[in-house]
Order: C-alpha cells, then structure tokens, then sequence
C-alpha cells in the first residue's frame, strides 16, 4: 500500500521523456507533474492447482514514481483517465501509449499517468539523473534465496533481460492496485481529485501486456470492485507468459494462462501487423464477445510494424539528455535494420479511434464494430496481395491505395540474425518500407488529384466504421497525399 504519494520538486531537471518537449503541453492547455511513491507491497507466488495467486510475504517497501499529464482547468477533462504501464524492454521507458495516441488524448481532454512497471529500467532514470531519481528503489525482499536457475537460461528467456537478484519484479502488482484506488479517491493525495466523472484505462505495449493479462487473470478478476473500468492491449506476444515473481520466470506454464478468458470489463486488444502474423500469435486469437462476462475486440493493423520510424526514431531524436541516458543500455532508440528505409506507417490514427472508441463503450455500454482481422496462412504468416501489402485487418488509405509495400518485419539477416534494435532475440520487431517508382504511382493513379480523391473516399468510409476519428481524417489524407507526391506522383 502507499505510505506516501510525493510530489517531485527538481525544477532544473525535467522528467525522464518530458512530453512538453514534443508535445507543446503548455500550448495544450495541459501540465505535467511526476510523483514519487513510497510504500509496501505483498509478494505472490502462482499456486499450480487452483492456478490462484497467494502471498508468500507481506510489506516488501519500495520507493517508485509516476507521470502525470492532465488538462490545467478540470472543467476540460474528459474524465477519461488512460494508465499505462511504462515498456521496460529495452532498458529505459518507452511511452509508447502515448507516443501513439498523444494527439487524441490532448484534443480530448484525457488524463494520462504512466507508472514505472520494472525496476529493471531504474539505471536508466539514474543515469539521466541521480538527483531526481536517485531515491527509486524495488530492493528484493529475499534477498537470501538464490535464482533457481542458472544465469544463461534466464537470459534466453524474453522477459529474462536485465533481471537481477538485487531487485523484485513482482512487487509491481500491488502497485498497480494501490495507484487505481489512488486515481478514484477523492482525498488531497489524489493530484486529480478535482476532476470529475472519471473512468480508468489500463494500456500497455508490447511487454506490458503479458503484465496486464496477468494482473487480470490473478488480481482483477479475484476483486469484488471493477478496479479498472477497461483495458487496452497493445502489441502483445499471445503466447508469453508474466510470472508473478522472478523466482517463477522459467516455470512451466500452460500458454493458456497466459490469456485473458474473463473480465467482466470492456478488454480490447490491438495489434500491429507484427504481433498480429508473428510469434505464434494464430494460437493466441479468440473471438469477439459481447458476452457480460468478457466484452472483448481484437483488432489488427494492416501495414504497420511493431516498432515504426515515428514511435522510436523522431520522437526521441531530439532530446539530447535522453539520448544520453539511452546509450548506457543495450537496445536504444536507434534504427540499424538491413533495409534502408524504417517502416514509417502512420497507424497512430487507429490508436486514437480505438481509445476512443474503448471509453464510448465503457460509458454507454455499446462497443465498437468488429472487423476482420488480418488474413494469413496455415503456418500464421500474412497473405499479401499483388503489392505485397496484407489483407484485411483494419486498414487506411496506405495500404488500399498504396504507395510502397510495407514490411511489418525485417527479412534479411544481419550478423547472422533478424533486426531487432541490437538484440540477441531472433524475432524481429521493427519493419521497413519499399516505395513505388514514380512511373508505377502515375500508371496506377493517373495523377495527384485524383489520388487525393480516392484517399478522401476511402477515409469517409473508415470514419463511418468508427476506425478514424473524424477529426483526423484531414491529416490522414494530408499525409497520404503528401508521401505520394515526395514519392514521386504529380
């Protein structure tokens, strides 16, 4: 539980990944505050017959911290709050969440809060500053009981980066809990207090959703209380499996418990072309409900690639002090895929709809449309069609009336292995992009004009579905037809 909730006052030092640096929060009408979190957490092992989680110790203390970002005047607040569980996987935080979706969350008033999940990336937050981070701490409680396995196997392991015995993953799951029941209090300790109507969102990437889909299946689930109002999965491994403590990394689990099969919440799951036609991720697909006891969606983003030349490349490039931080740890912001073009598809316009859409279904009860999902091949691999971009999913003007072919994966080996951002793990997570010559986008679309037609139509129409805000759907089409004409078409 939270002992105490800090305000950090470090007013020559910014927060790790200050969004006022990208974002113009100010201009936003928005602010951005950080607090500290001291407190305790029980510790929990997975018991093998009931497939329940049970404390094994009590009052572990650690100190951690979180990001905030809230409309200035509360009487502009959405009253949606989206908590995202910050990526550890490449050693620093990556706010992916709000990476992509930052645009919606501004326009609409939305409160974000984004909470150090792994203690794992706190060397990063030191080396960006001791001063401000220096007092973060999730020392291991049993400190005495050795790994019962051997370093190498840990590290095989894709969740085994970066453990150590001098701290304890599984502390985060109380931690969690505690900071929902802060969000909706209404005592001074809440920096939102003031603003009303709220609803809590959990999200996460890529890593962080085998985090949400444990503490659903073993805290969530268990609670009389909705802690969250929804959840939104993104990027995830179907198959991967977030143990409760390091302890229990390599257990062997059933990949099933691994998946959400309850909830009585709204639980979304969107997935890149990556995640959606890779990583076994056949096995792990369930089919849409709206049953009360699992409101669920899956959706799928054609064209789009785990990471993209937006979300880990321009965001960060120009932050220096970051930058800093970033080359202490193995897997920084940086491309050194074999191509020479990163994916650079725009599906940070999908991200906004499917927020969107996930908070109308939490406050009025009727979810968002089905779509097909993206079509592949017995062994899971995408079909493509005569461009080789893939079919179905949800999709944009980018890959119907295409200019490039878009790879969600890098196929050609380097060093011997597939491109992943100078990770040992032979699985790729960061496509690349071929553009048509400018004598195909002519031969295909006659001219500028008229492709700006189609673009137009075709947005019309996936605004209509609910797959592209409104409010989007002009930059959209900018976008599209901007890259055209940098491609080559007049």
């Amino acid at each position: 539980m939270f002992q105490e909730v800090k305000k950090v006052v470090c007013p020559d030092i910014p927060p790790f990944s200050s969004a006022e640096k990208v974002c113009a929060l100010a201009d936003n009408g928005y602010f951005e505050e950080e607090y500290y979190l001291y407190g305790t957490s029980n510790l929990y092992s997975r018991n093998p017959e009931t497939n329940t989680a049970e404390k094994i110790l009590e009052g572990a203390p650690y100190v951690n911290r979180f990001i905030l970002r809230a409309p200035k005047d509360p009487a502009r607040a959405s009253g949606n709050v989206v908590v995202e569980l910050l990526n550890p996987s490449s050693g620093m935080e990556i706010e992916r969440m709000w990476i992509d979706a930052y645009k919606k969350f501004l326009r609409d008033g939305d409160i974000y809060v984004g909470l150090t999940v792994k203690p794992n990336t706190l060397k990063s937050l030191k080396v960006y500053s001791p001063k401000r981070y220096g007092c973060l701490q999730w020392p291991n409680p049993r400190p005495e009981v050795p790994f019962p396995f051997e370093k190498a196997d840990m590290e095989r392991y894709v969740f085994g980066m970066h453990m150590s015995h001098d701290f304890e993953t599984g502390l985060c799951w109380d931690m969690i809990t505690d900071l929902a029941h802060l969000l909706r209090d209404s005592s001074p300790e809440n920096p939102i207090a003031a603003y009303p109507g709220r609803r809590l969102v959990l999200t996460g990437w890529s890593q962080d959703v085998s985090y949400i889909r444990t503490y659903v299946n073993y805290f969530a689930n268990a609670m009389d209380e909705n802690i969250f109002d929804g959840y939104l999965c993104a990027g995830g491994v179907p198959a991967l499996f977030m143990a409760l403590n390091q302890y229990e990394l390599l257990d062997t689990v059933d990949s099933k418990l691994g998946r959400v099969h309850s909830c009585r919440v709204p639980f979304m799951v969107v997935q890149t072309e990556s995640d959606a036609s890779a990583w076994d991720a056949i096995y792990g697909k369930k089919q849409d409900s709206d049953e009360p006891g699992f409101p669920y969606r899956l959706y799928e983003i054609a064209g789009g690639s785990h990471d993209t030349q937006f979300n880990l490349l321009t965001y960060y490039q120009d932050d220096a002090e970051l930058q800093r931080a970033a080359a202490t740890i193995e897997m920084p912001p940086v491309y050194n895929g074999s191509h020479t073009l990163p994916n650079d598809y725009p599906y940070e316009f999908i991200w906004n709809a499917c927020y969107r859409n996930l908070f109308y279904w939490i406050r009025t009860g009727v979810a968002p449309s089905p779509e097909e999902r993206i079509r592949v091949d017995e062994a899971g691999r995408a079909l493509r069609d005569g461009f080789g971009n893939s079919i179905g999913g949800i999709r944009t003007c980018f890959v119907d009336y295409p200019t490039a072919h878009y790879s969600s994966g890098d196929d050609i080996h380097k060093d011997g292995r597939p491109f992943t951002r100078n990770s040992q793990t032979a699985f790729s997570a960061f496509g690349y992009v071929e553009p048509f010559s400018a004598e195909l986008l002519q031969e295909l679309y006659g001219s500028l004009e008229n492709y700006e037609t189609l673009c137009r139509e075709h947005t019309a129409r996936q605004v209509a579905k609910g797959f592209i805000c409104r409010e989007d759907a002009q930059s959209l089409v900018a976008l599209a037809v901007k890259t055209a004409q940098e491609r080559g078409l007049h």
